[in-house]
């Protein structure tokens, strides 16, 4: 009993491990996967504001440096601008502008001052330089103003000097109130693009400047305008990313405001940085792409960056635990399961050896009494419950005598012998026990008629007496058959006994070795 409750205990337990094993897979699934969405959502949550605070820092970078670069501008226009005109001031004090003492003063300031030429030229466009050098003024771009009453006018000539541009810084000169010339401090324009140049100094900026219509005045070596005649040109032809416009720009333009906007072109992002620099309705242009940007901001963003780092292989280190949790999990549940394989198969075959020893004879290996009458009983009541069938009690003769003068050796042979004989004769399907010492029971399923079953009774009894017990061939082996049919005789399973049990007992009267069948005559 014990050992039953043990086995179904263990059977038990096993249908609970593979229970809280499917829910334990459906736990460890969701738990991953809610580690990884959160992970995820906070990874992309905190790349979003990386991204936001770097290009906030991005643009707020570009903006400084355009507004350094445009003040450097403008405080250089502003100071060339004042030399000039004090120079005009100075030669406005001579009675002829080109006399000899006016051109002694021009020359010996010209040695002291960064220009590359000094020029003083009249009304009617004569002219002499501080060294002697020849201008070409048939070619003019005049960004500002004019030549009359302006105090300082700032022109372009085109190819003045040695086939060169040249920016010239001009303020006229007045006698008595009287406009008679004018005096020009000229140097190449490479001069205001070395400022633009020195002022990206190496960032991957690029500068321009351009005046209120959009026109290029200067343009840095690097910039990538020069396909473009105009800037407003150039804004149609990118895309502007979300919150910007080209209409916005324009509109600031002509509001003279700063600004920053951000656009794609040919695949690459760029921000657009504009900056007024006060001089001449003039605006600074700086552009630098998103990797020049991050490069730039990259010492701000190091703590930032380190974090996000670290917070990824975190991550990953948090996948590789959870896959060697479930590696474990998995080998430790392989080997359980082998295990309760192996186990399983010695309670099958302890179950089984268990079962034959509950069901069966030990010494003839049929079935003992009380398995042969619950089968009979099971298979007339109802598999076979239709059929024809006969019920066999089967008796050694003399088996006390085998004991007492052959010994017990002998009689446990004699019973193994008969029980051999009967399952020699039988089928498989038919029921066969032993029921007592000497005594056997057999049920012979569907038998088709008397015939049939005097034939197979008297078969079992002739093989019976073939068997012999020692190599004296007087000790052969002789028993009595008794049978009753159902449902002729009986439907009730101790009826049927009692009958061809009345049977054998007659089949002994009249001659031992026998068979008889029962008839309602022996019971007279």
């Amino acid at each position: 009993m014990l050992y039953s409750y043990q086995i179904l205990t263990h059977f038990e337990s096993e249908k609970d491990m593979n229970t809280l094993d499917k829910i334990n897979k459906w736990i460890g699934a969701i738990l991953f996967l809610l580690i990884a969405v959160t992970l995820t959502i906070f990874l992309y949550d905190f790349y979003s504001n990386i991204t936001g605070s770097t290009k906030t820092a991005a643009e707020e970078h570009l903006i400084q440096n355009s507004r350094t670069s445009a003040t450097m501008i403008r405080e250089k226009i502003k100071s060339d601008l004042d030399t000039v005109y004090a120079l005009s001031s100075l030669l406005s004090n001579f009675e002829h502008i080109d006399s000899p003492e006016a051109k002694v003063l021009l020359k010996k300031v010209g040695n002291e001052l960064p220009f590359s030429a000094l020029m003083v030229s009249s009304l009617e466009g004569d002219y002499y330089t501080n060294n002697g050098a020849t201008v070409n003024l048939s070619e003019t771009q005049y960004l500002i103003g004019s030549t009359s009453q302006d105090t300082a006018v700032l022109v372009i000539y085109k190819n003045a000097l040695y086939g060169r541009d040249m920016i010239s810084f001009e303020s006229p000169i007045y006698q008595n109130q009287r406009l008679v010339g004018k005096v020009s401090g000229l140097y190449y324009t490479n001069y205001i693009n070395n400022i633009l140049d020195d002022a990206a100094n190496g960032s991957g900026h690029q500068y321009q400047i351009v005046d209120q219509d959009g026109k290029f005045i200067l343009t840095s070596d690097m910039s990538g305008f020069y396909d473009h005649k105009n800037i407003y040109n150039f804004l149609d032809s990118v895309t502007f990313r979300k919150g910007s416009k080209a209409e916005d720009v324009i509109r600031d333009f002509t509001a003279g405001k700063p600004g920053v906007s951000s656009y794609t072109d040919d695949g690459g992002a760029d921000y657009f940085c504009y900056m007024p620099i006060l001089i001449n309705n003039w605006y600074l242009i700086s552009t630098a792409p998103d990797i020049g940007i991050n490069l730039q901001t990259m010492t701000m963003q190091n703590p930032t960056v380190t974090l996000l780092f670290r917070i990824i292989i975190l991550f990953i280190l948090l996948i590789l635990y959870i896959v060697w949790r479930q590696v474990r999990y998995r080998v430790a549940m392989e080997k359980n399961r082998k295990e309760l394989e192996i186990l399983n198969a010695k309670l099958q075959i302890k179950n089984e050896t268990l079962k034959l020893k509950a069901e069966n004879d030990l010494l003839t290996g049929l079935y003992n009494k009380v398995t042969s009458e619950l089968a009979i009983v099971d298979y007339i009541e109802n598999e076979g419950k239709l059929g024809r069938h006969a019920l066999l009690i089967i008796d050694i003769d003399d088996f006390k005598e085998i004991n007492d003068e052959l010994g017990h050796i002998a009689g446990d042979k004699a019973l193994t012998e008969v029980a051999n004989g009967i399952d020699h004769c039988l089928r498989t399907t038919d029921i066969k026990g032993r029921i007592g010492g000497d005594e056997f029971i057999v049920l012979m399923k569907n038998i088709h008629s008397d015939e049939d079953l005097e034939q197979k009774v008297a078969e079992i009894s002739n093989i019976l007496k073939t068997i012999q017990l020692s190599k004296d061939s007087s000790s052969i082996l002789s028993c009595s058959v008794g049978a009753a049919i159902y449902p002729d005789h009986s439907v009730d399973f101790m009826d049927l006994f009692q009958k061809a049990d009345k049977a054998m007992y007659y089949s002994k009267e009249i001659g031992k070795g026998t068979y008889y069948i029962y008839n309602r005559d022996i019971e007279n």
